[in-house]
């Protein structure tokens, strides 16, 4: 049995459907759900910027790295901890080996192995080209440095400076700045993530159609349309 991420599209379903009696089953909500995000009615300004992005970018495959490196793993550490002093049974969120990494590690240490793993499944893909998408500038910075001993580039995702905060090395942004990035990612060819619950990575990805190049993600959303329609909810050829 696969331990999954509570974030959980069907629990909508449910809710709604026990008030409303939509009179669909779960396959059919999934398959809407997933085709929704397709089409979302985003201004057109925002899906230009993104779409001339990518278009403006010669690359053979190009990655969208996304990097979760602050409250994800302060989150995984504090669970961890909690399990030592027996406050709390173990987070089945992740395997075991990442559960250690991420609760006894030092940060640094988690980074180096997160990604030298992102760096080889980047390489191992084929890309000529990649994107980081991320919240901490330090993890952009130490991941970006890695892969400049290849012959990957870098290319930068559409950003709007003017609207940027930056605290603690920690990049802040407005709605549509996360937005447009959002869109840029699902524009990539495939998609790297440096944590297995990353929903901003997965609805990336369902609204792309485009491959999760890391492990699984453990939501179990992705594994309840995958086992039900045989193939996953970022599959490009999604039928319902």
């Amino acid at each position: 049995m696969i331990e999954t991420h509570p974030w959980e599209p069907f629990r909508i379903f449910n809710s709604l459907d026990a008030h409303f009696s939509l009179g669909m089953t779960e396959r059919e909500f999934a398959f809407r759900f997933i085709q929704s995000l397709r089409s979302l009615p985003v201004r057109t300004v925002l899906n230009e910027k993104a779409t001339a992005w990518r278009n403006n970018i010669q690359a053979r495959k190009l990655v969208g790295v996304h990097l979760r490196r602050t409250d994800r793993a302060a989150h995984h550490r504090q669970q961890f901890r909690a399990f030592l002093m027996r406050k709390q049974g173990l987070n089945r969120e992740l395997p075991l080996y990442l559960n250690i990494m991420y609760g006894v590690l030092p940060q640094g240490m988690v980074h180096f192995v997160e990604n030298t793993h992102i760096m080889n499944m980047i390489k191992k893909y084929g890309a000529d080209k990649y994107a980081v998408f991320s919240d901490s500038m330090d993890g952009e910075a130490s991941f970006s440095k890695m892969m400049r001993v290849g012959k990957i580039k870098k290319v930068v995702p559409v950003q709007d400076n003017d609207n940027q905060i930056v605290e603690s090395n920690l990049r802040k942004t407005n709605i549509e700045d996360a937005m447009i990035e959002l869109l840029c990612l699902s524009k990539c060819d495939a998609i790297a993530q440096s944590n297995r619950a990353s929903t901003f990575s997965l609805v990336a990805a369902m609204i792309g159609g485009k491959p999760i190049l890391t492990p699984e993600t453990r939501y179990p959303f992705y594994h309840s349309v995958k086992a039900e329609m045989g193939m996953p909810p970022n599959s490009a050829v999604l039928k319902g």
